[in-house]
C-alpha cells in the first residue's frame, strides 16, 4: 500500500477529457480510491462516500444526466462544503482573473488552480493537498479513538 492508498478523492468535471486527465494525475500519485462525477447530482451523491479531497471545475456543470440545466461552480462548491465532512476543495478555473479566483475562494474553495496549466500545477500541488488530507484523516481517527475511550 502506498502512502496515498487510504485517501478518497472526488474529481468533478463536465468535460470528459478534463475529467480523465485529472483522474490520471491523481491515480499517478498513488490514490487508489477515486470517485468521478460529471453532473451536480452525481457529485452530491459521491459526497456520501466522504472524500478527503475534491477537485472540481468551477465553471458550470449540468444538474443531472436528464436535466442539462447548468449549475454554477460557486453553487457546487458551497454545496460540497455544506455536505462534506471537512473535505479539502480545490477549484479548477479557466483563468486566474481576479473575479474567477475570488469567486471560487469566497464560495469555499480551499485553493484554486488554472485549467490551462492544470497538469503541471495539479502535479505540483497534489502532494501538498494529499498530505493535508492524510493529516486530516489522522486527526479524525485520533478524535474517534479518543471519544471511544472516554
Amino acid at each position: 500500500m502506498g502512502k496515498n492508498s487510504g485517501l478518497r478523492v472526488l474529481v468533478i468535471d463536465a468535460d470528459p477529457c478534463e475529467l480523465y486527465r485529472a483522474c490520471e494525475i491523481v491515480a499517478g500519485l498513488g490514490v487508489e480510491d477515486m470517485l468521478c462525477a460529471s453532473t451536480f447530482e452525481d457529485a452530491i451523491t459521491c459526497l456520501d462516500e466522504a472524500p478527503s479531497l475534491v477537485i472540481t471545475d468551477v465553471t458550470t456543470i449540468p444538474r443531472s444526466k436528464n436535466d442539462p440545466t447548468p449549475v454554477l461552480g460557486d453553487e457546487l462548491i458551497q454545496e460540497i462544503k455544506a455536505r462534506s465532512r471537512g473535505s479539502i476543495v480545490i477549484g479548477q478555473i479557466l483563468n486566474m482573473s481576479g473575479d474567477n479566483m475570488v469567486s471560487a475562494l469566497l464560495s469555499g474553495a480551499d485553493d484554486v488552480v488554472e485549467k490551462r496549466e492544470t497538469p503541471s500545477r495539479l502535479l505540483d500541488k497534489m502532494p501538498m493537498w494529499l498530505a493535508v488530507a492524510r493529516q486530516s484523516l489522522v486527526v479524525e481517527a485520533l478524535a474517534v479513538g479518543l471519544c471511544r475511550t472516554i
